[in-house]
């Protein structure tokens, strides 16, 4: 599967339940890096609403070919990014996520 494209059973998976994953958009020695760059970041919290307005790092994620691609073979190229929630579970600190529903609030 290249960039851009999905097979036939993701897109099944898609129809039937609205998502599919997973989807590789870098390699794992680059997720691990920006996850030890991320939970040694002071000031970052537990949950950091639309990082994608504010890092860099996370525009790429959800810009990056690997990405767009997929979206735009489900559901077109007319397509925008709404907003993005980061959520880091450092080891140890006791953080769990909420109960919620996505995208119903400013919180998660």
């Amino acid at each position: 599967m290249g960039i851009g494209s999905i097979t036939d059973s993701q897109a099944s998976v898609f129809a039937r339940c609205g998502y599919f994953a997973p989807v590789t958009w870098c390699s794992h020695d680059e997720t691990a890096a920006l996850a030890r760059q991320l939970t040694a970041r002071p000031g970052l919290g537990n949950v950091t609403a639309n990082p994608h307005l504010m890092q860099d790092w996370a525009r790429r994620a959800v810009t990056c070919g690997p990405v767009i691609g997929c979206v735009r073979a489900l559901i077109g190229a007319d397509i925008a990014v709404e907003n993005t929630f980061l959520m880091i579970k450092r080891p140890g600190d006791g953080f769990t996520v909420p109960t919620h529903q996505d995208g119903i609030n400013d919180r998660i």
